[in-house]
């Protein structure tokens, strides 16, 4: 298992991603994830021929952690293959991403719902679950083979929009707004789900006050109620590939509990909010914002390779969003249920106790388990007092040797992963972050950990977490403001939230472990401040 952090990796510098995975990882995902991304950045990498040859993946103590293993041949003329690539790739690389969803991913999607049920013997599991790990390398290949593209379109534009206007680049992010994507498209569609329910006030007052476990049980008693239900059903075999962490298995997803989506229905249901109103208004303003720059900068060959790139950047903006509901939630969404019949077939064997069991082994082991079973609950066991322990820990947030200022200070880091770079700035009543959504709004703290406790947000309230994937987009049109301890202004969470036009501090570091439930802050999306008022 060469994923895991030994003394061989000491002298390279590898740095925890909090913005993917801020959460401990099981056994079972983190010998899915890191052998196989590492893969399949090697692959994609080769491909875009990036100036990187990998990314090097390490597990310590339950956390991901990553090196940038540097491309070893000539970096000039590797950087010239690169920009040919690019810009062969730039034009069409929606088309070229739809076609690996329907080609690719969805086909291998769709075989592994026929090994949910079922019993597997011994043989058909190990030859299942080999298939399921070299997929992995499939998928994650095609994931970075798409969204660096994407991110290189953003990078150019940031250029040309510094030089057009000799104004900070990254403002440019402020006319990319009002682009669809996989996560609003599946905002929409339980918004309309909940506009729909309002022509019915018994069932709004049944979704208001009944245990969200209980809803479904009690809708299926009105004939109407029986009808929401199936639609809920429907939007949830579309949209339900959920999870509090989009990269695990051991959460159960919205598939398997619609009560997640009812709190999204109810929280819908309780203040007025009207989801196309707002997009096509974030429209207008983008074009509004644009055309108000047109009028300040002269015609120029500049100005027109900003505009053409500016229309690609349109094209594709969603992108980043959309590979995410197709690869990051939705390949270990799918595999959840055959990984649970896998170790079913294992509990058979006695191998393991109960099927959830499988989740606190590595697949090395599991495999060896199939071919020669013998009783693993020993190490299971310690395995999950491990996990526990690790989850009180504070992570270390790098290992081995740090290099210079310089070295680290990359555009890529700064944007999406976001660099503890504000941390001598704070004060004790000021806490200082990536200004990644423009506007100011003061709320009391609510500090979310998953989506079990979504529910402790109320219109207003400034959303505080250690990040945010698509299914916390549930609890941006409830918040005031966002503030996150990681992500730049490329991460999910600014991204969105320039979506819903509220104010958001990123990759603050501290904000989780700093801020209380209570505390009544403002936060300054422009300046990138957090105040404490009280």
């Amino acid at each position: 298992m060469n994923y895991i952090y030994s003394e061989k990796d000491q002298h390279d510098f590898f740095v925890q991603d909090d913005v993917h995975f801020s959460h401990v990882l099981t056994p079972l995902f983190a010998s899915f994830q890191l052998p196989n991304q590492e893969e399949g950045t090697r692959i994609a990498f080769d491909l875009m021929k990036m100036p990187i040859e990998r990314f090097v993946c390490r597990l310590y103590r339950g956390r991901f952690y990553q090196f940038n293993s540097p491309y070893a041949g000539d970096l000039d003329i590797r950087a010239k293959e690169h920009e040919r690539v690019l810009m062969q790739r730039m034009p069409v690389i929606m088309e070229y991403y739809q076609d690996k969803v329907d080609t690719i991913l969805l086909p291998f999607y769709r075989k592994l719902q026929d090994k949910v049920h079922g019993y597997l013997k011994a043989d058909e599991a190990l030859s299942l679950l080999k298939e399921m790990h070299q997929f992995y390398t499939t998928a994650w290949a095609i994931h970075f083979d798409v969204i660096l593209p994407r991110l290189d379109v953003g990078f150019i534009l940031e250029d040309l929009y510094q030089r057009l206007t000799n104004r900070p680049g990254k403002e440019v992010y402020d006319l990319l707004v009002g682009v669809m994507s996989k996560t609003l498209e599946t905002d929409r569609a339980f918004w309309e789900l909940a506009n729909e329910l309002r022509q019915f006030p018994a069932l709004v007052e049944i979704i208001a006050n009944v245990n969200l476990d209980d809803i479904d049980g009690m809708l299926q008693k009105d004939p109407d109620g029986q009808y929401f239900v199936h639609q809920m059903k429907s939007l949830l075999d579309v949209y339900g590939y959920r999870t509090s962490y989009s990269h695990e298995f051991i959460y159960e997803t919205w598939r398997e509990n619609p009560k997640y989506a009812w709190e999204l229905i109810r929280s819908y249901l309780q203040r007025n909010y009207h989801f196309n109103a707002e997009f096509d208004a974030l429209v207008r303003r983008r074009q509004e914002a644009l055309n108000k720059l047109l009028e300040q900068i002269p015609d120029s060959p500049l100005r027109q390779e900003f505009l053409q790139m500016y229309q690609i950047a349109l094209q594709c903006w969603g992108l980043d969003e959309d590979h995410h509901f197709y690869i990051d939630t939705m390949l270990p969404a799918v595999y959840r249920p055959v990984l649970l019949n896998i170790a079913r077939t294992l509990v058979s064997l006695g191998v393991i106790d109960q099927p959830t069991d499988i989740h606190f082994l590595y697949y090395e082991e599991i495999c060896e388990a199939l071919q020669n079973p013998q009783n693993l609950m020993n190490k299971v066991q310690r395995e999950k007092e491990a996990y526990q322990l690790y989850q009180n820990e504070q992570p270390v947030p790098h290992l081995g040797p740090e290099p210079s200022a310089t070295e680290v200070e990359d555009l890529l880091a700064d944007r999406l992963f976001g660099l503890p770079k504000f941390l001598k700035e704070n004060t004790s009543t000021c806490i200082k972050g990536y200004a990644a959504s423009q506007g100011v709004h003061t709320g009391t703290v609510r500090i979310v950990k998953n989506q079990d406790e979504f529910g402790k947000l109320n219109h207003g309230d400034i959303l505080v977490c250690k990040t945010t994937t698509p299914p916390w987009t549930v609890l941006f049109s409830v918040a005031g403001a966002i503030v996150t301890d990681a992500g730049g202004i490329l991460s999910h969470a600014g991204t969105v939230a320039r979506e819903y036009r509220i104010p958001a501090v990123l990759g603050t570091k501290i904000a989780t472990s700093t801020l209380r439930d209570g505390d009544v802050v403002t936060v300054n999306g422009t300046e990138g401040t957090i105040t404490l008022e009280s």
